[in-house]
């Protein structure tokens, strides 16, 4: 890559050392599997849908508004807000900026399935790659290091998709691990005493606004009145996590899964503005879903030697709270494994040259012109 050959224009220093990591191994050669039969117009049904954008993921743009007391959510989320769920709604998780926590030793996530797994942990864990990483990776080595040194931050909609993967996927344990905060009046005495005892129930829990729930409970009816999207969840695990050796670079590749029907069929929860056929492709395009599910299938084969459909069971944020399910193209699919060969490829050089350029790393202008659609 040409990118890569060119002198250093600054000192990496320790994030270089951080992703320098050298590991070895042999695995079969991965497959993405046979293509995907069309079912389309039929109620209840899934639909199969391709990725008709080109190009590499833009960078998200982050807030940092959401804060909750305990980590954890998905990276994949997208980034927009419903306009039903306004900025006072999110006052009460504003004010609860949970104290600084001791620093705690994250292991290396181990190779193999793992189910159970701490999203501390995995989201922690420095050893592995993840798809959120490679994406960075193909705007430049620079953006992904960025992203390892210094993580994004939480952002409501971050907070909103974990809510609802919670709810939707893990219901026996939700209330144990989230906490609705009430919308308050903490100019009042009143409402700086209930603020104050509702911060002592949410200790050790993730807080999001109570007004949260009614959308998130419609969200789970209309996904229990989707025949497809019953029939997923009627069985299966949530938040697998699988860790393997990239055969072709020695990288070690690390994924969790939302929801493991079974090894032949993979489900990934999302959130989104516009849950429409055209709209929602529009989301996978922008947002890089493709190499998000070819990675995750890669990674089923590597470790049961099943080639799985992947399904999106896509939410929409805005009433009247739809739901529709997606099912990915062998194109979709194999766009997704294109760009993930090659964000492992620039990686692996970069970590063989000890450095990480960033954009333009020839220093030379580009010519720009206006996008089609203008």
């Amino acid at each position: 890559m040409g990118d890569i050959d060119v002198a250093p224009l600054h000192d990496v220093g320790a994030m270089v050392s951080l992703c320098m990591t050298s590991l070895g191994g042999v695995h079969p050669k991965a497959r993405i599997g046979p293509p995907a039969e069309v079912a389309i117009g039929v109620a209840g049904h899934w639909r199969s849908i391709a990725q008709v954008q080109r190009g590499p993921p833009r960078r998200a743009v982050l807030s940092k508004r959401a804060r909750s007391v305990s980590c954890s959510g998905s990276n994949d989320t997208e980034m927009a807000m419903s306009q039903d769920l306004q900025e006072d709604d999110v006052e009460a998780v504003d004010a609860c900026e949970p104290a600084a926590a001791p620093m705690r030793e994250v292991p290396d996530i181990p190779f193999g399935i793992t189910r159970c797994m701490r999203n501390e942990d995995y989201h922690g864990d420095r050893s592995a790659v993840s798809s959120t990483q490679l994406k960075r990776m193909l705007i430049s080595p620079a953006h992904f290091l960025s992203g390892i040194s210094d993580p994004e931050e939480s952002t409501e909609a971050l907070l909103f998709g974990s809510v609802l993967h919670g709810r939707l996927l893990e219901p026996d344990t939700f209330e144990s691990r989230f906490f609705a905060m009430p919308k308050l009046n903490r100019a009042r005495k009143e409402g700086k005493q209930r603020y104050a005892e509702c911060l002592v129930q949410a200790a050790g829990r993730t807080v999001y606004p109570e007004a949260w729930k009614e959308p998130i409970e419609r969200i789970i009816d209309n996904a229990m009145g989707h025949r497809k999207a019953r029939e997923l969840l009627a069985k299966g695990e949530a938040e697998v996590a699988l860790v393997w050796l990239d055969p072709d670079t020695g990288i070690k590749c690390k994924i969790k899964i939302d929801w493991w029907h079974d090894a032949r069929t993979l489900a990934d929860v999302k959130s989104a503005e516009d849950v429409t056929f055209e709209g929602f492709r529009r989301s996978c395009a922008r947002l890089g879903y493709a190499l998000s599910a070819a990675m995750y299938c890669e990674g089923v084969y590597q470790l049961t030697g099943e080639e799985p459909e992947w399904a999106f069971i896509a939410c929409e944020k805005a009433r009247p709270n739809t739901i529709a399910v997606y099912r990915a193209t062998r194109p979709m699919l194999e766009r997704g494994r294109s760009d993930f060969r090659r964000a492992l490829r620039r990686l692996a050089e970069c970590r063989e040259r000890g450095h990480f350029p960033m954009l333009q790393a020839d220093g030379e202008w580009e010519d720009i012109d206006l996008p089609r659609w203008a």
